[in-house]
Parts: structure tokens; sequence; C-alpha cells
């Protein structure tokens, strides 16, 4: 379930969180995570009430409205699914892109304002190719059970990378901290606060994902589930808030 949540998240709350403030961040991700679990507790109890106790929303929506209402969910998962893979896309490029630029120690900044090429390796659409080219072999999964592998690289990789930066941050004489100044404590009020809401509401999603998952697990009660949820998304923020402070703490305004 985790493998399934975790996401743009991992590059996109420490931004939305530098936004928000710690604080604020905390009580914002938290009701986040309480609406993703209830809604997800909505869908296994739409189950419960109709006929047959579908196990997918294409059953669910026929059952309810009829042979149309495949095509609409189809419909409105491919423009979620695009949606966030493009906000996801975006953000994963800009993030690593800015963060080789600063162990690279090139002025983005300086060559954008005079209008000077910027190395390839510190553009944007060269690390979406790469993130693309690596996902590529997982789009043609058909469960997730397959995907158990990319479960543990994912959780090593991401430990991998707080140890690290954690080590640069407090054994690392030539790392230069950014301050976050008063941000991070408190919101920072401006336009850019619209956009940490949104990427705080897509962190959590996987809703899209309840049933194959319910499908997948061995004991298939909806309480078990409930606890599974609960816990997922627990852990799943504590990735994210793991992810985010430090990131916070190193790279502040710049962030």
């Amino acid at each position: 379930m985790i493998s399934t949540c975790v996401g743009g998240g991992i590059v996109g709350l420490p931004y939305s969180m530098y936004h928000f403030g710690i604080p604020t961040a905390l009580v914002m991700n938290a009701v986040t995570m309480t609406i993703t679990c209830y809604s997800a507790y909505l869908y296994l109890k739409t189950k419960d009430l109709i006929p047959d106790k579908p196990e997918s929303l294409f059953e669910i929506g026929y059952m309810v409205l009829g042979r149309k209402s495949i095509f609409l969910i189809a419909t409105i998962q491919i423009i979620n699914a695009f949606g966030l893979m493009m906000i996801y896309f975006i953000v994963f490029g800009d993030t690593t892109a800015q963060l080789v630029a600063n162990f690279a120690d090139v002025d983005l900044v300086t060559l954008k304002k005079n209008d000077e090429p910027i190395p390839f390796y510190t553009a944007k659409w060269f690390y979406i190719i790469i993130i693309s080219a690596l996902l590529l072999p997982l789009v043609i999964k058909k469960e997730l059970g397959e995907l158990a592998i990319i479960s543990y690289i994912l959780f090593f990789s991401i430990g991998l990378f707080v140890l690290v930066n954690l080590g640069q941050l407090l054994f690392d004489p030539r790392f230069v901290a950014k301050s976050a100044g008063k941000h991070f404590w408190i919101p920072t009020f401006d336009i850019e606060l619209i956009q940490a809401l949104s990427i705080t509401l897509v962190a959590y999603s996987y809703q899209q994902n309840c049933f194959p998952i319910y499908s997948a697990m061995k004991d298939k009660n909806n309480a078990a589930y409930m606890k599974m949820s609960k816990l997922g998304l627990l852990l799943t923020g504590v990735i994210y808030f793991a992810v985010a402070v430090v990131s916070i703490c190193m790279f502040g305004t710049e962030i």
C-alpha cells in the first residue's frame, strides 16, 4: 500500500512544508491522511451495500449506473492519473535538476537571467526522461504483488537518502546549510501556499488502488484493510516528514 502512496510527495512535500511551516504542515498532513483513510472506508462500505460484493470501481459503477459508468470511471481515472503523473514529473524534474545544479556549483539563476544555455544535466527535461524510462517496465505490470521488489528498493533508497543527507548536514564541514528563517515555523502566506496545499492533498492519494490492494490481501475483510490503511498512511507521513525536515534544514529558502 505504501509503495502505491509514496510518490511525488517525496520531492514535493519539502517545498510544501516549507511554505506551510512545520506546525501547520503537521496539521494539514494529519487532516489529509484522515480524509484519505475515511474515503477508503467509504469505498469498502459501498462494496458491502451492493449485492454480489463487487471488488472494483468498475463493478460498482456497472451495478449502480450500468454500462455507461465504465466509460465514465475510465475517463476520470485517465485524467486523474495523467494529472498526477504530470505533477510528479514536473516536481521531480525541477527538484532533481536544482539539487544537481547545487552539487555541481552551477548558478542556474544567473544563467537564465543572462539568457545563457544551461548544462543538460541541470535541465528539468533530462530527469523527466530518465524517470520515465525507469518507470516504463512497471507500467506493464498487472498485479500489485509484482511490485513487491519496488517497495523494498523504495524504502532502501529513501532511508539511504535521509541518512546521507543527514550525515552531510551534521558532519560535512564543506556543506553550508541554508536557513529557512521564520518560515520553518510559520506559513509564507503567498501564492505558493496554494500550490503547497495541492501538493499535500495529492501526496497521500491512493484511493484508486483501494480495490486492487483489497484483492491482494490474504485476509480480506474491512477491519484488516482499515488497520493496514491507517498504519500505511502513518508510515507514509513519517517518511515524508523525515525527508522534508532534512531537506528544509539543508536548503532553507532555496528549497
